[in-house]
């Protein structure tokens, strides 16, 4: 804060005032002394009896150091558009003007050799005691706890919406495949009449499904009558001969 020295002149202590109050008899011999008094008295003191019924004045005398009172002046006019019953904007426009002073100020700090920053070893005492301030730090970690709590519920409530999608996702998945493997039994049995093997029919028809739009697969027929008939009789290695007439004989 700006220091000031103040410096009160008074003149003569004014007169208790009997307003209401019947002042007391004057005697006739006293009457005319005080008169007399006041016609023989200089004219400087007579103002001053009248001068005395004033307000005190008060003067003030700035120091002639800035440092010694630190008071800024803005030069930077408000706005004319500026709307006072606007209170946001006024006290925008007040903390702007409030701004350019303190960087003008702390400019003037700078070129006196004048300290403003708080040393770095400074610890100031705390207004509040250590168990009022324990008390806002364990009313912090509760709340702290609390939104931590709502925020991991919250994420397991969306993970468990998702993992519920998913757990769909994968029943609707494996219904498609239950579906597709039946009507693919169903084709397999219906055209190759239980003739062939069901994993040699479903890689063929996954083989002749991969080559669809660009014709079958090499190797792989389409239609037709099946060589199974003909090759359960044939053996590995061509036919085997008959046994002679002594292995007959040992059987």
């Amino acid at each position: 804060m700006p220091v000031y020295d103040v410096a009160v002149s008074k003149s003569k202590k004014r007169k208790l005032s009997t307003d209401g109050v019947d002042p007391p008899p004057v005697r006739g011999e006293e009457r005319r002394r005080v008169e007399k008094q006041v016609e023989t008295a200089p004219a400087d003191n007579r103002e001053g009896n009248g001068n005395a019924e004033r307000l005190t004045t008060v003067e003030f005398s700035e120091p002639a150091q800035w440092v010694e009172r630190m008071a800024l002046t803005s030069t930077k006019p408000l706005p004319s558009d500026l709307n006072a019953d606007d209170d946001p904007k006024r006290e925008e426009a007040f903390i702007q003007q409030a701004l350019l002073s303190v960087v003008r100020g702390i400019s003037l700090l700078e070129a006196g050799d004048v300290p403003w920053k708080r040393p770095d070893d400074y610890y100031a005492e705390m207004f509040k005691d250590d168990v009022q301030m324990s008390r806002i730090a364990s009313a912090m970690e509760k709340s702290k706890a609390r939104i931590e709590e709502r925020a991991h519920r919250r994420a397991m409530k969306d993970q468990k919406k998702y993992g519920k999608e998913v757990q769909a996702e994968v029943l609707r998945q494996r219904a498609k495949y239950k579906r597709d493997m039946g009507a693919r039994i169903s084709e397999w049995r219906r055209k190759r009449k239980g003739n062939e093997d069901l994993d040699d029919i479903l890689n063929a028809d996954e083989t002749t499904s991969g080559s669809k739009g660009r014709g079958a697969a090499r190797g792989v027929r389409g239609g037709g009558t099946t060589r199974a008939p003909r090759q359960k009789n044939l053996r590995p290695g061509g036919v085997k001969r008959r046994p002679g007439k002594n292995a007959r004989r040992r059987r």
